[in-house]
């Protein structure tokens, strides 16, 4: 399947799903549970379609934030703290977060040689993700290191910065949405691969 990617194909479908999915940011609890849904649907249709590389690249995206999802937003953490626990509370979130961010770079980085022992008949193709998402998930692992040491500056040394705690939702949520629109591009153009492949005749003649 032939992965080159147009900037004059992409960018009405990135900008439109970003757009939908950054308008929600004012309803969290909506957000979080649509861009699982999302993720998931584009994982389970793509590997329908037999896209095994967005399908793996959406597993992939999908099982870190249900875990940071399973342990945040059920309680098993809590994302309060008093000022008496504040330095250890938040050092246990980010610390947490920081941990998930890696479960979520390292495979992403390694995504063609985890892809390769896992369908060893099938030779993974290099997607748009694959240039996006682990320089977008550094970014993240950087910024809930930098929120960590933050934390204890602000907290535990009593020095008035918080530029990180003060962007880490908005940032994150940005990230969210760009993954989304990522993703739903390519599942978009798996699909119109695989309608061309059944009705050949249909094909635009110089289609890729």
């Amino acid at each position: 399947m032939d992965k080159r990617h147009h900037a004059s194909k992409i960018l009405p479908v990135v900008v439109a799903t970003t757009v939908v999915f950054f308008a929600m940011l004012h309803l969290p609890f909506y957000f979080l549970r649509a861009y699982l849904g999302f993720v998931a649907l584009v994982t389970l249709y793509a590997y329908k379609l037999g896209d095994k590389d967005t399908a793996f690249i959406g597993f992939l995206a999908f099982v870190p934030f249900f875990l940071e999802v399973l342990i945040f937003n059920l309680g098993l953490i809590s994302l309060t703290s008093s000022d008496e626990d504040r330095l250890m509370q938040n050092t246990i979130i980010f610390g947490v977060q920081f941990v998930i961010s890696l479960i979520a770079l390292i495979p992403m980085v390694m995504r063609v040689e985890l892809q390769q022992k896992i369908w060893k008949d099938y030779q993974p193709q290099l997607t748009l993700a694959d240039t996006v998402f682990p320089w977008a998930l550094l970014f993240s692992t950087i910024k809930v290191f930098c929120a960590l040491i933050e934390n204890y500056l602000r907290n535990g040394l009593g020095y008035k910065v918080q530029f990180f705690f003060s962007t880490y939702d908005i940032t994150g949520y940005l990230m969210l949405s760009i993954s989304a629109s990522i993703l739903g591009y390519m599942l978009y153009e798996s699909h119109c691969e695989h309608k061309y492949k059944i009705l050949p005749s249909l094909k635009p003649k110089g289609s890729r």
